[in-house]
């Protein structure tokens, strides 16, 4: 009998059959371990035990294959989660109507906001560990006019050497030749749940200013944290663009002076109103990904001093473990 189980990271739901009751195994969304409840009576425990038996040394048995060992399980709970999901969709629309077909749909696009975070976050990281810094959020001529964006800088650590070496580095990001690569955004850069109508726009942006990561007089690096990276916010996503035309290799970024650090309002929420064609942004709350690369999802019950702590990387607020949890 298959049961529905929401992951604790992504929060997707997924009808997970109860022979996979108790096991550890990979979220089929996030690819983070989760151990599925315990759903099976303990009148059954016996059952479990003989099911156990019978596979022996030949390990889990799914459509006349045959896996072993735990690597083995995850790709067996992966795939049972795949096939169940068109059921789970069906089952959740039967109990719990539209809004919860709507509820799979954030949780996925929530998923996959995350990757593209973790993935910015890793090249982030190995930039500073070659250059013992984060990229300064934006580059600067001579005479002060900016050019680049940190975006441009991290390329190559994206796997994107090609594009990167397109670029004019000595040329603002608006002149002629370097306006034309703005067309080959990476899709790290795209939000998956910005609107058809934020064209080559970016929501993901640094937090700058006094006691941030990226202070005036220079970023710092993951060396420079002494809170726990764990609850120091690297990249975010902004309620939307800081102007309402930022292209990706556009500099522009979250200004800590002037945040208000409540959800919804520059980080995550709704936006519309001004923005061409409209559109939603994260419901009920925002993604972000912390110093030590992991996704996160900031819930809109934060209190911007809870917020504010997040983003200082040197405040010795001393936040909770579950703080983002």
């Amino acid at each position: 009998m298959p049961y529905l189980f929401t992951c604790p990271h992504c929060k997707t739901a997924t009808m997970v059959d109860d022979r996979y009751s108790g096991q550890t195994g990979r979220c089929v969304t996030c690819g983070r371990e989760i151990t599925v409840p315990a759903f099976r009576a303990a009148s059954n425990a016996s059952n479990a035990s003989n099911a156990s038996k019978a596979r022996g040394a030949e390990g889990w048995g799914l459509g006349g294959l045959r896996f072993g060992g735990m690597r083995a399980f995850r790709w067996a709970l992966a795939g049972v989660a795949a096939v169940v999901i068109v059921g789970a969709v069906a089952l959740v629309t039967i109990r719990y109507g539209s809004q919860g077909i709507q509820t799979l749909q954030e949780n996925r696009l929530r998923g996959d906001c995350i990757r593209n975070l973790e993935k910015i976050a890793a090249a982030m990281n190995a930039y500073a560990e070659d250059y013992g810094s984060y990229p300064p959020p934006v580059t600067l001529a001579a005479d002060g006019t900016p050019l680049h964006s940190w975006r441009v800088l991290v390329l190559p650590y994206l796997g994107y050497q090609t594009l990167y070496d397109e670029f004019d580095l000595e040329q603002p990001w608006s002149s002629n030749a370097n306006r034309q690569l703005i067309f080959q955004m990476p899709e790290e850069y795209r939000s998956p749940v910005a609107s058809a109508a934020s064209g080559y726009e970016t929501y993901y942006a640094l937090v700058t200013g006094p006691d941030t990561l990226f202070p005036p007089g220079g970023p710092l690096g993951p060396d420079g944290v002494t809170d726990d990276p764990a609850k120091t916010l690297l990249i975010v996503e902004a309620a939307q663009p800081p102007s309402l035309s930022l292209d990706w290799t556009e500099p522009g970024d979250l200004d800590f002076a002037t945040m208000s650090t409540t959800i919804g309002s520059d980080l995550g929420g709704h936006h519309g109103g001004g923005v061409p064609g409209g559109g939603s942004h994260q419901a009920s709350g925002a993604t972000a990904v912390t110093v030590d690369g992991r996704g996160q999802w900031l819930r809109e019950t934060l209190e911007p001093a809870v917020v504010r702590a997040l983003v200082t990387p040197r405040g010795g607020e001393g936040l909770p473990d579950d703080v983002l949890d």
